[in-house]
């Protein structure tokens, strides 16, 4: 079934199908990188891995409003779509941030806990949802507003925007 949709898709793609097989125009953006497989994944491959990986994470077993939560995640998602590719590619080699963390010897704070306040604070919450598994939420938690392993986290973000 789900090969038959794909080939629909492509046919009806074809049929509006903005221009040939090329990476460069947004406006052309989501067909191309849907069927010519622009790039090492697609923007529908990291959209749906976020969202399924979001809505079985530890932080939805531990929310009072999951379906607000869930909402917000699929909004930063949606805002976010190129900037999940490094996410993405990470998680898929393996490259989180507790292997970074072991890797480099680091001592870090891990006694975070996944749940409202987390999810509540912009900076924190952004950074969770885009990270699709790659920081897990006991990293991400806070102390007066503030990540707890904010220099170490950046640090990380900017090895796997590096690679």
């Amino acid at each position: 079934m789900r090969q038959l949709k794909t080939m629909l898709r492509a046919r009806k793609a074809q049929m509006l199908w903005c221009g040939p097989c090329e990476c460069l125009t947004l406006k052309c953006w989501r067909e191309n990188d849907e069927f010519c497989n622009c790039g090492d994944a697609t923007i529908w491959d990291m959209r749906s891995y976020a969202e399924n990986w979001f809505a079985t994470s530890e932080l939805m077993q531990n929310v009072t409003d999951p379906d607000t939560v869930q909402a917000n995640a699929e909004t930063i998602i949606d805002w976010a779509w190129e900037e999940l590719r490094p996410f993405y590619n990470a998680v898929k080699a393996g490259n989180t941030f507790e292997k970074y963390v072991t890797d480099k010897g680091l001592t870090v704070d891990e006694t975070g806990t996944c749940d409202d306040e987390l999810a509540n604070t912009d900076a924190a919450f952004i950074l969770y949802v885009s990270a699709m598994g790659a920081i897990d939420c006991k990293y991400l938690w806070l102390d007066s507003g503030n990540l707890i392993n904010a220099t170490v986290i950046a640090d990380y973000l900017d090895t796997i925007n590096a690679d």
